[in-house]
């Protein structure tokens, strides 16, 4: 990698102040060394304002936070402009259904928009072990090497990120560049897992890039590196997130979505659009009616195919808009084509029936209006009783709690062969697992994921004992 004319180049690039939040959630790789405070400090050094929060317990995985009420509370304790996810160091190179990876995060994603809307995940790419992790070598032989571990690393945040509509920030990316160009700088404590500071001071420089798509060389922060040392970890670091934006999710245009969430009716002539949106909406129907409301009634004289138009701008300013049609017959809603212009994975045919505001899907993995509360379809019907409370998914018990309750996941087994996963949670402190449960065999969208505990967290299940 040829480091040094892009580093002076991104030097010369002019640069404009800017001012974030930042809520961290994870565990100790990101407070070790205090990751947050190298961020805020780097920000500052370029002209640039972060504040931060954190949540990150020892040992702490995605599905732990998604129902913890400190992290909860974090989220709602005041608007974030990014949430950083990071998930144990381990389960995020396995498959993700393994540790309900892919649950927990559409889980805190949700619980993100749920309190600041316009706010962005950001998934923190960690990196593998330096050895490989031999504790789950056996079950998973991509585990057994730093390389392939952290491919997996790879993979898996880049999906987690297009799935929940969010950016990757690489630092395990940028990781393996300084271990294949620099490998005297020692990014590893003598644990073999954690980061020493030079290994923080990368994260922090990478996550400068991330958030605010500039490079971070000539920083005046230096930690307690060497000056040469930090200018090397500073060029990697802008090199790995700069020159792949499309690779990290970062040209991703935000998740501002006018996608009507669910439709219901009590009479053939009637239907109501749902939008949780706090922003401000416009509502068009080809029969000459109108609305600003979020959750508008249109009425109909007769019967025919009608076009709707949703304009909405949530309270950061984005504006995304929708258009479908709708035919209306004396027996209730009939077929419902959608057109989402500029989004073709927002492109599908579904039919919903007005008493059970049942959807069914006819494409397996693009359908995401007209459904149930923004969820890709799996070619399986779903129902809502009562809305706009329902969230469930295929796989979750039919809303056992009734329109607003929790869902709860059906009854799962645990897999025997299932390797014992070792999760250091602080250098001094090391647990040993049981067995994990698997994930349920279907995939949630983020908007989605509302369900009851399944599993806990490595560190907290009661099989688990310290050593």
């Amino acid at each position: 990698m040829r480091l040094a004319p892009f580093a002076m180049l991104l030097v010369a690039l002019p640069v404009h102040a800017q001012q974030t939040s930042v809520l961290f959630i994870g565990n100790s790789y990101t407070t070790a060394n205090d990751l947050p405070y190298m961020v805020r400090q780097m920000a500052l050094s370029l002209g640039d304002t972060v504040s931060t929060g954190v949540q990150a317990p020892g040992g702490y995985t995605l599905m732990g936070h998604s129902d913890a009420p400190a992290t909860l509370g974090a989220l709602n304790s005041q608007q974030w402009d990014y949430v950083v996810l990071q998930e144990q160091s381990q389960l995020g190179a396995l498959p993700t259904s393994e540790g309900f990876t892919d649950v927990g995060a559409a889980e805190l994603t949700y619980a993100m928009h749920d309190s600041s809307e316009c706010a962005y995940p950001v998934f923190y790419m960690t990196w593998g072990r330096k050895n490989g992790d031999q504790s789950n070598c056996l079950w998973y032989p991509h585990m057994c090497t730093y390389d392939s571990m952290q491919q997996a690393l790879r993979d898996n945040y880049i999906q987690l990120a297009l799935d929940n509509e969010g950016y990757v920030s690489p630092v395990g990316w940028a990781w393996k560049h300084v271990r294949d160009t620099h490998p005297n700088i020692e990014l590893y404590q003598p644990d073999e897992s954690h980061p020493s500071v030079a290994g923080t001071y990368l994260a922090a420089c990478v996550f400068y890039c991330t958030l605010f798509r500039q490079s971070c060389v000539g920083t005046s922060f230096t930690s307690s590196l060497q000056p040469d040392s930090a200018a090397i970890l500073q060029a990697i670091a802008s090199a790995t997130v700069l020159d792949s934006l499309d690779t990290w999710n970062l040209n991703e245009p935000g998740s501002t979505d006018a996608t009507v969430v669910t439709m219901s009716s009590d009479l053939w002539n009637e239907i109501t659009m749902h939008h949780f949106g706090q922003g401000s909406h416009w509502w068009i129907c080809s029969n000459g009616q109108s609305s600003s409301d979020a959750n508008p009634t249109f009425t109909f004289d007769a019967g025919g195919i009608y076009t709707f138009t949703h304009v909405y701008i949530d309270p950061c300013g984005h504006m995304d808009t929708d258009t479908w049609t709708i035919q209306v017959n004396a027996t209730g809603i009939g077929e419902h084509t959608r057109e989402h212009p500029g989004s073709a994975r927002r492109t599908t045919a579904c039919s919903r029936s007005t008493a059970a505001a049942t959807a069914t899907c006819s494409n397996s993995s693009t359908c995401k209006g007209g459904c149930c509360a923004h969820e890709y379809c799996m070619a399986k019907p779903r129902s809502c009783p009562a809305l706009p409370a329902s969230r469930c998914g295929a796989s979750h018990r039919p809303c056992a709690r009734g329109g607003t309750g929790r869902c709860s996941f059906p009854e799962r087994q645990k897999r025997p062969q299932m390797a014992q996963m070792s999760q250091i949670a602080h250098p001094a402190s090391a647990f040993i697992c049981a067995p994990i449960i698997p994930a349920p065999p279907l995939r949630y969208r983020s908007s989605l994921a509302r369900r009851a505990r399944a599993a806990p967290p490595l560190g907290t299940d009661r099989s688990c004992k310290r050593e």
